[in-house]
């Protein structure tokens, strides 16, 4: 059995510190945590991975410079697909949309991410994660809080915290690893896109290759449910092909073989040399398939 998967993490994964004003919700202090923290996973094989947030995973990119685009985004009126798919589509929609939720936050586009966050509700709701969302007077609390950032992302860390009570209560970490999944597609999607209209931003070009990297373990993750959920087979393949892609890629395929963690910088005549837009190429072919199923 798995004892704890992806801990801390499924519509904006939230690790923040904060300081809390209980009359009107406004947060004086909201910091991201540092990069060093990490969701960690233990099996019953002792393995043990650590993967980032992906609101972490989004805050690193910010602070290298990644841009808005709202072309980047995948458009809520998308949802009604999600709805009448599978529940895998809808898990990993809800990990899609909930790293368009932070990338709209981190970026102060608050209305688009109120857009994202009602979307989100109703994946969760499909997967029966709906709950906290209907607590007594939720929507009216981001309905107050929808022009301060810093609150927002205090009110969907405890919303965080209540989901994560739910998919433990209800055994349902097969879908909180598919929502770790898209969430970390998106996330690539977004840098990858910023990387080809800023090509000379070689910090963003350096965060992107570390943030790939995941990959490895988010594969080893998956396989842990390759047994009890049919439908894994299918998930992993398709992220399997984007590794196996990936390691066919000159210089990358060293850095993928041979870096479990790249400690160092890559010098810039190395980053000169990935050829990112055949990266993007790769990470939006998979996307689109789950996007537009």
């Amino acid at each position: 059995m798995i004892k704890r998967l992806l801990k801390g993490g499924l519509i904006l994964q939230l690790l923040f510190s904060c300081s809390n004003n209980k009359n009107n919700e406004e947060i004086s202090s909201v910091t991201p945590a540092q990069d060093t923290t990490l969701i960690e996973t233990t099996y019953n094989d002792e393995s043990d991975y650590s993967l980032p947030s992906v609101v972490q995973m989004s805050s690193i990119f910010k602070k290298e410079g990644l841009k808005f685009n709202e072309s980047f985004l995948n458009p809520t009126s998308n949802l009604k697909n999600y709805l009448f798919a599978s529940s895998e589509i809808a898990a990993l929609n809800l990990g899609i949309y909930s790293a368009d939720l932070a990338y709209c936050l981190f970026n102060n586009q608050l209305d688009k991410g109120k857009d994202y966050f009602k979307s989100s509700r109703e994946l969760a709701n499909k997967l029966g994660l709906a709950q906290p969302f209907d607590k007594k007077g939720i929507t009216q609390r981001i309905e107050n809080n929808i022009n301060r950032v810093d609150s927002m992302l205090y009110i969907l860390a405890n919303l965080q915290s209540d989901i994560d009570d739910i998919i433990q209560q209800e055994n349902k970490e097969y879908f909180k690893t598919l929502i770790f999944c898209g969430g970390w597609l998106e996330t690539q999607y977004i840098a990858l896109n910023n990387i080809l209209k800023q090509p000379e931003v070689y910090s963003l070009k350096q965060k992107q290759i570390e943030q790939l990297l995941i990959l490895k373990d988010l594969l080893k993750i998956l396989r842990h449910f390759e047994t009890q959920e049919p439908s894994s087979t299918t998930i992993i393949q398709k992220f399997s092909t984007i590794e196996n892609k990936v390691q066919n890629l000159p210089i990358l395929n060293n850095l993928y073989f041979n870096s479990e963690r790249i400690e160092n910088e890559i010098p810039q005549d190395t980053l000169k040399k990935i050829n990112f837009k055949e990266l993007q190429s790769i990470i939006s072919t998979t996307r689109n398939e789950f996007v537009n199923p």
